[in-house]
């Protein structure tokens, strides 16, 4: 199932939920081409995997947006199907705003030293 959010007039966020079909994508196509919509924000939070005819149809998507001068993203990507994208080389034609909420965020990670973790332990 896709959820859709218009975010402002140029904007909509789409909730991809974990039972997403190829035949929504293509629907959502038919839909969100046409519009005034300049930026399309996928929402993959809840996606743990994107079959080969899902993936297909987001890039045919991504292709006829380009044509048409506007910006497919996605969001909320766990480390896993980033991975996936990035193997598949979407990261270099779509933009990949941020990991999933519980996935570690690269500026997130804990710094160490020495495999030891830097902590404040002063007192303020």
């Amino acid at each position: 199932m896709i959820t859709k959010e218009p975010l402002s007039a140029t904007e909509i966020l789409l909730k991809f939920s974990g039972n997403t079909t190829a035949a929504e994508v293509e629907q959502l196509s038919s839909e969100i081409l046409p519009s005034t919509y300049k930026t399309v924000i996928i929402d993959l939070s809840e996606v743990y995997h994107l079959n080969y005819e899902i993936l297909g149809k987001l890039h045919m998507l991504k292709l006829d947006l380009t044509v048409r001068s506007k910006i497919l993203a996605f969001q909320g990507c766990s480390a896993k199907l980033l991975n996936i994208l990035k193997l598949l080389k979407f990261d270099k034609t779509i933009k990949i705003l941020n990991l999933s909420p519980q996935e570690p965020q690269a500026d997130q990670k804990p710094q160490t030293y020495k495999g030891r973790p830097l902590t404040d332990n002063r007192k303020g």
